[in-house]
Parts: structure tokens; sequence; C-alpha cells
């Protein structure tokens, strides 16, 4: 079976994932996962405020890591790939309208733009939601403002959890199609094949430093709370 393949690293195998894009793809896993859980908890309240302030952080490092970072991690791609995904969507309608002299559709393009599409609307929901929690967790304008800015915050909680399913859904579709493990390349950087490295360098040290600077950041907002993150009593 394509997704109990092994989650090693291929050989031989290409590196198409470096580092630095790997690991914040799994924090911010991690930080919406965690964040998800302790929504309805008053006891874990700081700890949710902290990792949504985390997530919204690691959404800062993908943005200057899309626009300053090397070629093949760049924003703009994933967006030429993502903004070409409705006018393949009406022309495949077009072919399949056509009964009579039905035309190839080509998929395997449009599977390769719908991962982009789910990955820049996952990270376009960090923001209102991050927002929408500072807003509630501060009670701006009141307990109007907190009732208000808390459900707009569930929303698009809700709306960003539909999304991360739907993303991990999709991947398992794609492996299908594809023949191969979509999956494991985010967790090895590499994917089965002889052929050059898409990515030249793993900036393996940039991924470490992002790891101290969350693991930092969480620390210090413990320390911050008289009680910590989590109120046990």
């Amino acid at each position: 079976m394509i997704l109990t393949q092994s989650f090693k690293r291929p050989t031989p195998g290409r590196r198409v994932k470096d580092a630095p894009t790997r690991v914040s793809h799994w924090l911010m896993a991690a930080c919406f996962l965690i964040g998800y859980i302790t929504s309805e908890s008053e006891r874990f309240r700081l700890l949710h405020v902290t990792v949504g302030y985390t997530l919204l952080g690691l959404l800062g490092f993908q943005l200057l890591y899309g626009l300053l970072g090397p070629r093949h991690a760049r924003i703009a791609a994933t967006w030429r790939k993502a903004a070409s995904l409705p006018i393949w969507c009406r022309t495949t309608w077009q072919q399949l309208s056509r009964i009579t002299t039905p035309t190839p559709i080509n998929w395997h393009q449009g599977r390769l733009m719908v991962t982009p599409a789910l990955t820049l609307l996952m990270l376009a929901l960090v923001v209102p939601i991050t927002l929408s929690g500072y807003l509630t967790f501060n009670e701006i304008g009141g307990s109007w403002g907190e009732d208000v800015f808390g459900e707009i915050h569930e929303f698009f909680g809700n709306a960003m959890l539909m999304s991360v399913l739907g993303h991990m859904a999709w991947l398992i579709v794609s492996s299908l199609f594809a023949g191969r493990n979509e999956i494991a390349p985010m967790l090895h950087g590499a994917m089965p094949g002889a052929g050059p490295d898409v990515v030249k360098h793993n900036h393996l040290w940039l991924a470490i430093a992002l790891v101290l600077m969350v693991t930092a950041y969480i620390a210090w907002e413990w320390t911050q709370s008289p009680r910590g993150l989590i109120r046990l009593w």
C-alpha cells in the first residue's frame, strides 16, 4: 500500500523540502492541534492563548521565508499554482460538458494545484483566528465584544479544522493517484527517484534556531504566569 510505505528517506532520493519548511509546517500543525483541543477548557486557557500567538509567529516566519528564502520556498510560486486552479476547474468543466466530443483531462495538472491552494487557505485562516482570539481574550468591547469575537473565533477555528482535514484527505487521494506517498517528503524531505536535488541546501541550522525560538517563547510565557500555562486547581 502506498500510504504504508516507510517514512525513512528513500535511496536513491531527491531532496524536495528543506528543514525549515518541514519544521515550521509541523510546528504550526502542533500549535493548531493543541489550540483546538484546549479551546473549551478554562484550565488550559493560557496554554491555548500561547500556542495561538506562537501560531501567528510561525506564520510570520513562513511569510518571511517565502519572500526572502530560497527559490523553492518562495510563496510567489505557491500563489501562481493556486491561482491557476479556478481556470483549470473551468476548463475541466467545459471538457466534461462535451458529451459528444470529450477531450482528455489533465488530472495531474489539477492535482498539483489543489495542494498549494489548500496550503494558502490554511495560512490565510491563521490571521482571523489569532486576531479574534486576541480580541476575545482581552475582552475588547466588554461582554458584548467577548460574545461576538468569541463566535468569530470559533467559526474560523472550525474552518481551519475543516481545511486541515481536507488537506489530509487530499494528500491521501493524491498519493493514490500519484502512486507514491506524498506525505512522507514533509517528514524526511525527499522524494523517491534518481536525479538532482530540487533543494540544494537543507538549512538545518535555521530549523534548529526556529525550534529553539519557539521553545524559548513558550518557556518565557510559562514563567510570566504565577501558575504556569496550565491551571491544575
